[in-house]
């Protein structure tokens, strides 16, 4: 391969590793998101349990669910 082809799947290589990183950065941010209301949602589901709203089976079954 020639100098100037080189150049040029390196420019590539190098545009992909910059839109990767930028989806992975992405998806962190949703994982982390994720895991904010995953937590949310099993507090709001113990303190139920705690006001005698909903059973202990079904605080496991939301356990169970969101994991």
């Amino acid at each position: 391969k020639t100098i100037e082809s080189k150049r040029i799947i390196d420019k590539q290589n190098i545009i992909k590793a910059y839109y990767t990183d930028q989806l992975n950065q992405i998806a962190l941010e949703i994982a982390h998101k994720n895991l904010k209301i995953t937590d949310s949602i099993l507090i709001l589901a113990k303190q139920k349990l705690q006001d005698g709203i909903i059973e202990p089976l079904e605080l496991i079954r939301a356990q169970n669910t969101l994991w």
